[in-house]
């Protein structure tokens, strides 16, 4: 058995120059890594304001819907409503109710109290309230005309006649735009 032993021999015994490097130049990485950080910092803020706008504009789309006027509305469901196919089938109950119920929709949206829980008389009493002056002197008549024959109508066993009903559509479209303030002279 022998014990280990190391032999230390210098490499280079003439002393000359070999291949050693230099010690690194750190100075050069310090400003890479400030600029990184900069950077990173700069995108991070970019970031936050850009996340923020997104938000902001999202929740400004949302809570902004396009708002159509109730006499688009009311245009509309006066065409899929097919008072005219009703009338001549013969549906007179059918018709005095789809026309009283878009009408009263109309009233609601367009003055902004609930007129299709409400009875003629109430509907009455609500116009004379809240209505100015000269839109009662130009349209009460016209409005409680129309609510009238479809009253009579529904309740008193009155079946008027298919030009009455006629007459009865083509005034409530014309009503509803006057009282739309001429809004709804163009398509639905």
């Amino acid at each position: 058995y022998q014990v280990p032993s190391v032999e230390i021999a210098a490499v280079n015994e003439k002393g000359e120059f070999q291949e050693i490097e230099p010690p690194l130049a750190l100075g050069g990485n310090y400003w890479r890594l400030a600029f990184l950080v900069l950077g990173l910092v700069a995108a991070g803020i970019a970031a936050f304001f850009g996340v923020r706008y997104f938000m902001k504009w999202s929740a400004e789309r949302r809570a902004a819907p396009e708002i159509v006027p109730p006499i688009r509305i009311f245009l509309k469901e006066i065409e899929a409503f097919c008072g005219e196919t009703l009338i001549a089938d013969g549906k007179i109950d059918e018709f005095v109710f789809g026309i009283s119920m878009i009408f009263r929709k109309f009233l609601s949206l367009q003055f902004g109290f609930d007129a299709t829980d409400m009875t003629t008389r109430e509907i009455e009493k609500k116009i004379r309230k809240i209505f100015p002056a000269a839109l009662h002197d130009a349209h009460y008549d016209e409005i409680m005309g129309v609510f009238n024959l479809w009253d009579l109508s529904k309740f008193a066993e009155f079946t008027p006649s298919a030009e009455l009903l006629r007459s009865s559509l083509d005034r409530t479209v014309a009503l509803a735009r006057k009282l739309s303030g001429g809004e709804g002279d163009g398509t639905a």
